[in-house]
């Protein structure tokens, strides 16, 4: 029975996972959010600056685990 519910328990998280991958990666298809939140009138310093603030100038790994530890 253990066995069992333990079996369960880590295909859960790995359904979980996988979930949210395919959200995560929907939203990046989306498009830039800092283009979206500035406009296209904005200097690049003001996207940079943006883009460090969201976290967006992280590594793929680092933005994911973001989204998945620090739900909005």
């Amino acid at each position: 029975m253990l066995a069992f519910i333990l079996r369960r328990l880590i295909q859960a998280v790995i359904v979980m996972v996988t979930v949210a991958f395919i959200a995560f990666m929907l939203f990046q298809y989306v498009g830039d959010p800092v283009v979206f939140l500035l406009g296209q009138d904005a200097t690049p310093e003001q996207i940079r600056e943006l883009r460090a603030q969201l976290g967006l100038d992280q590594p793929f790994i680092v933005q994911f685990w973001h989204f998945l530890v620090k739900p909005a």
